[in-house]
């Protein structure tokens, strides 16, 4: 008997195409499926289909037909009765990840697959139409020719496939068609076919890095397991085929199991080494494949663990057997292939054993495009005859296993395609979309960048089918760059990572995604990079090869509070002001760990030297731990004051802190020189570093559990890092050290009119790429540029004389040096309408250190830098032209040597700035012609106001101020052994304060200067300040200051006046109190002398050293007219934050 389908079309779609990738859950049957793609090459469209018409996501876990009905578009909020069927679309790309290698063809944004509407003739969805379409999951399974056998292949990524449907195509939707048999004679007849099942549970990551994960977990306490699986209709009389593959784990013994199907031995006493206690290697695999007979469709496989020792670990990996069956329906989908089909010019026929003879039979070789195979019905048995140059895959079922659609979510419509220029990508998630919009207009109105902010759903949905994975970002980025003719220049990730892409652990933040390696079992193979979004050439991209074409940074924020924060630290960085301004902008430090024969410590030196070579400029401080005392503690050794050196110096302020050495997701150091309780304590405000972290995963951001010593630096909201270059996972101190040189090559050179930017400096750097610089990463905004001063100070004059680059200038201690010079930009050309201030530093000659072989492993070395200052000041600019004059100190190493002067200098219209050095310069001896002064400075101090008398009454925690002056300059340098500017309190010298970084020296006159000091939690009473300075001829002077500290209950007024009085056009009211500054409710009541009401003025008044900032008024009355000349009254009543309450009485003339 003959059946043409076609003629009971209605029963035959609703059996339609199940399609070869099952389930996802580990013991169920898997068949084979594959994505497929076009092979012409890619080209980008124009526009997404997203960009019109009502679209539905729907999510599919397990591989099956779908029905969408009436009642579900009703629940949509549909009104099915107005929609076309024949304008009903249904999209989806295929399972499985994307290719990575960017040659590798795949769907730009979705594709329309072939599905079928019933009762679409009349152009009416009625109560009794439906869609069906197959639903696939995301195993695909590959055939191998080389072992002739099924493989599987599980998408890290994700579980779940995502089809999306619309229900107004402009044109009509694509449809199933009937596929007809062959009139050719057959040349191969089959009735078995090749069915293939596996076991994987993906529940642990070994080493949290990688895409590998692994299930059951085997111990001497959980030793057998045994894993069940079931082929119907088995041929008994071939081969059943077995692959395992199972990872082991012991420092105390070898692991040993053995492999069992059924009762035959297939594997007996599997070894796997054990590791040596310092292995990098978390694990050793073991696969292997074996074939078998059995007896039974009943194929049970036990793993029996039999190692000995408590701590011997093994994990499973997958178990997969491909057995042949018997063509036979037994009332569940039968998907089916036969290998040997495959041929050319083979004319292949199939009979399959069925005493239903309503199955529907599709051919799902392309399940997006599955067709209908026309077959014969004989008694209890089908048959169908097909050209099989190819291997047909085909699927036979019945009505029953239809499945209903339980997730449809509209989505808006949207267009990335439609992007075509663009200098930098933000991508996003929603949550963060108003920061990085922020940023994005910070970078358009500071450097008028083209930027566009793009949320990661919406490019997982054009192109990733709406499936999270990492290629569909980089396919993306890579559309954008190919449309803009390569003017795309640097991608931001905005937003956390997780190594689980399946959301599989608690608390996950995996909000824009990162690369994994495939490597999981070895810390030194694993690695995850943003760089692959930066592969952008068409032969690059497969498994991370090529080099860097973009710049690539990430912000790890993962709530809306530290997305705020680091979107207010780049704003303060890059905004123009003084108050970001400073000759921080000079300063580079050099950190190196101890140990491993000196090998830190000669990298930063070498880097410090390209660094003195290339930018002579820079004043580079070196931080040596070895060169510190090391102090024994509970649980190893400490360098606590090179760890205030390195907290210090950040809160000065440095350009770029640079540390080699080792060091860990906790901090820098096995002895903790800088450790996150290090990080949290930062303060340095706005003058944030650029970290270099040569080390081993000091950034770590993608672990959800532990947010790194690298993360909270650049998210620490007082200060911390502005960006970093770090590392993520274990890196190598040769790699490191290559990188890190070619990272100065990049910072700092100008080869262009500007600066480069961070994503370009990363980009330079990394080329040509290696396997190592994967775990460097950038963290923090690519387009940003390093606050280096882009203009030029060059010294005109030196005592008066050009400088000759021939000969050296010598000067010596109390020396008169005077210094003329002028700011210049990129070509050399004089900035002449510079106008502002330009602080100087002299250095005297390079001071040598000694480090101290802490370490059994490190050596004694002398180093050297710029430390022991001579003179700092400031001095004005005036049209781009500046002037200087100082004396030098009589404390000054006396032995001959080159000394350096550093420059750094700012606009204070526009904020622009400069830098600059002296270098031809010879300090040594002392200047004989010099009379020695013997009168030390003059000193006069005050509490909180200018006219406080000594042992006068303050309020707590009052301000002193100190105004120092010398003809010879004051020593306020810090260089000197007991030349300090010392505070003591009460006569506690064991207590005194140096305030050497309080003085800040005038202007163009580097003999006097001011203190500024607030003195906070002193006790009440009465206290005694004692200050001490000393001039550059090493003279001293002493002053000091008696006060009380008192405090009042009761809010009392003083020094209640107005300000002119008399006064014909304005007055000002003020006030003094006996309470701490704040904001006060003030009613001022004004009357005339016959206490008739004038006008009552209402303010809130701040306070300043306990003086009310003015409270203005212009004479009038309460109807807005001028008062008539005379005498009057006024009342104020004022209350302060606690309530408390002070009236005073007080008399103005007005004149008309």
């Amino acid at each position: 008997m003959f059946t043409n389908r076609l003629s009971c079309v209605s029963l035959c779609m609703i059996f339609m195409s199940l399609w070869l990738v099952n389930t996802m859950n580990a013991q169920q049957n898997i068949h084979s499926d594959s994505r497929i793609y076009d092979e012409t090459p890619l080209e980008f469209t124009s526009e997404s289909v997203l960009n019109k018409g009502d679209w539905f996501k729907l999510r599919i876990i397990e591989s099956g037909i779908y029905k969408i009905t009436y009642t579900d578009i009703l629940n949509l909020g549909l009104d099915p009765s107005g929609i076309d069927p024949t304008k009903i679309g249904i999209f989806f790309n295929g399972n499985g990840m994307l290719p990575e290698g960017n040659d590798k063809s795949r769907h730009d944004d979705l594709y329309e697959n072939d599905i079928f509407v019933s009762g679409e003739e009349d152009g009416i969805f009625n109560t009794n139409d439906y869609v069906l379409f197959y639903g696939s999951g995301q195993t695909k399974w590959k055939y191998n020719l080389l072992s002739s056998h099924f493989e599987h292949e599980i998408n890290p990524y994700s579980d779940t496939s995502f089809y999306f449907l619309t229900f107004n195509r402009q044109s009509n939707g694509k449809r199933i068609v009937q596929k007809v048999q062959t009139n050719t004679e057959s040349n191969k007849h089959f009735n078995q076919f090749l069915d293939y099942q596996y076991h994987e549970i993906d529940s642990v990551n070994l080493i949290l890095s990688g895409r590998q994960w692994y299930g059951e977990e085997f111990s001497i306490n959980d030793a057998n397991k045994q894993f069940d699986f079931v082929f119907p209709n088995l041929v008994k009389e071939r081969k059943a085929y077995i692959r395992y593959e199972i990872v082991g784990r012991s420092i105390a013994e070898d692991v040993y199991f053995s492999l069992k199907a059924n009762d035959e031995t297939l594997f007996d006493s599997v070894l796997i080494a054990k590791l040596s206690p310092d292995s990098q290697i978390h694990a050793r695999e073991s696969n292997k494949n074996a074939e078998f007979s059995s007896a039974s469709d009943n194929i049970r496989i036990s793993i029996p663990f039999l190692s000995k020792e408590g701590s011997s670990r093994a994990w499973l990996n997958y178990l997969r057997i491909n057995a042949w069956r018997w063509l036979v329906y037994n009332n569940e989908p039968l998907f089916f292939s036969n290998p040997d089909s495959k041929g050319s010019g083979s004319i292949s026929t199939f009979s399959i054993a069925s005493s239903n003879p309503n199955l529907m039979l599709w051919d799902i070789t392309n399940p997006l495009k599955p067709s209908i195979q026309q077959y014969n019905y004989l008694t209890d048995s089908i048959k169908f005859s097909i050209e099989t140059d190819t291997m047909r895959q085909y699927l036979l079922l019945d009505e029953s296993h239809i499945k209903a659609v339980v997730a449809f979510n509209k989505i808006p419509n949207q267009d990335l395609h439609s992007i075509s220029n663009c200098e930098m990508l933000i991508v996003t998630d929603m949550r963060f979309i108003d920061e990085a919009n922020e940023i994005k207009n910070i970078h358009y109105v500071e450097d008028n960048i083209d930027c566009v902010v793009t949320d990661i759903k919406q490019i997982y949905n054009e192109f990733g089918c709406g499936t999270l994975d990492a290629t569909a970002l980089r396919d993306f980025i890579r559309m954008v760059y190919v449309k803009s003719d390569k003017n795309l220049k640097y991608v931001l990730l905005f937003g956390d990572a997780s190594y689980d892409y399946r959301d599989r652990i608690s608390g996950n933040n995996n909000i824009v995604p990162t690369y994994q390696s495939t490597a999981s079992l070895i810390d030194t193979r694993s690695f995850l990079s943003d760089d692959y979004f930066g592969l952008m050439d068409v032969t690059e991209g497969d498994a991370m090869s090529g080099s860097l074409d973009l710049g690539i940074g990430r912000l790890p924020v993962s709530t809306v509070e530290e997305a705020q924060t680091v979107v207010n630290k780049i704003q303060q960085y890059i905004s123009d002001g003084t108050e970001i301004s400073g000759e921080w902008r000079n300063n580079i430090t050099f950190i190196a760990d101890d140990g491993n024969g000196n090998l830190h410590l000669d990298q930063a030196e070498t880097l410090s030297k390209q660094i003195d070579t290339a930018r002579f400029e820079m004043n580079v401080t070196k931080i040596y731990t070895d060169a510190y005392k090391r102090v024994s503690v509970t649980g190893g050794y400490r360098y606590p004051d090179a760890t205030i050196a390195l907290h210090n110096k950040i809160e000065e302020g440095s350009l770029v802190v640079n540390y080699t050495g080792h060091g860990g997701i906790t901090g820098l150091t096995d002895e903790k020189l800088f450790t996150i309780a290090d990080i949290t304590s930062l303060t340095n405000g706005k003058k944030m570093p650029f970290f270099i972290t040569a080390t081993c995963e000091f950034s770590r951001f993608d672990n959800p559990k532990f947010v790194s010593a690298g993360e909270r630096l650049l998210m620490q909201p007082n200060g911390g890092a502005i960006a970093m270059m770090t590392t993520t996972r274990v890196a190598f101190s040769h790699s490191n050290f290559a990188l890190n040189r070619k990272l100065y090559n990049a910072v700092f050179d100008r080869s262009d009119v500007e600066f480069k930017r961070l994503g370009d400096i990363i980009r330079l750097a990394k080329s040509p790429a290696n396997e190592n610089i994967y775990n460097f990463t950038l963290l923090g905004d690519p387009a940003l540029r390093l606050n280096y001063p882009a203009k030029k100070i060059i010294t005109t004059l030196f005592n008066g004389q050009a400088p000759n680059k021939m000969e050296s200038d010598t000067v010596h201690a109390m020396s008169g040096i005077s210094i003329e010079g002028k700011i210049v930009d990129f070509e050399g050309v004089e900035v002449s309408n510079f106008n502002g201030f330009l602080d100087i530093k002299m250095f005297d000659k390079k001071t040598t250190y000694r480090t101290l072989a802490n370490d059994q492993t490190s050596n004694a070395v002398n180093f050297t830098y710029f430390n022991k200052l001579l003179f700092k000041g400031r001095v004005s600019v005036i049209n781009g032209k500046f002037k200087a004059e100082f004396l030098l100190p009589k404390d000054l190493s006396y032995n001959y040597g080159n000394a350096k002067i550093s420059y750094y200098a700012v606009d204070t219209s526009i904020f622009d700035d400069a830098t600059g050095a002296y270098s031809n310069l010879i300090v040594g001896g002392i200047d004989e012609k010099v009379t020695v002064d013997e009168k030390g400075p003059d000193i006069t101090m005050f509490l909180n106001r200018s006219d406080f008398v000594s042992g006068g009454v303050t309020l707590p925690d009052p301000v002193l101020y100190a105004q120092i002056s010398d003809p010879q300059g004051v020593n306020y340098l810090g260089t000197s052994i007991g030349r300090d500017i010392v505070l003591t309190i009460d006569g506690l010298t064991s207590s005194a304060v140096i305030l050497n970084n309080y003085y800040q020296a005038e202007t163009d006159n580097f003999a006097s200067g001011t203190i500024m000091y607030n003195l906070n939690n002193l006790p009440l009473g009465p206290h005694t300040l004692e200050l001490k300075s000393w001039d550059l001829h090493n003279n001293s002077s002493t002053k000091s200051i008696d006060f009380v500290i008192e405090t009042y209950d009761d809010l009392m007024l003083t020094n209640v006046l107005n300000y002119p009085n008399p006064f014909s056009t304005e007055t000002n009211f003020t006030f003094q109190h006996n309470q701490k500054d704040g904001i006060f409710d003030v009613v001022l009541d004004i009357y005339t002398l016959a206490g008739k009401w004038v006008t009552t003025l209402h303010a809130k008044a701040a306070s300043n050293s306990s003086t009310s900032l003015p409270i203005s008024w212009d004479g009038k009355d309460h109807t807005g007219d001028k008062i008539d000349s005379g005498s009057y009254v006024y009342r104020i009543r004022v209350t302060d934050a606690d309530g408390r309450q002070s009236i005073v009485n007080q008399k103005f003339v007005y004149i008309r």
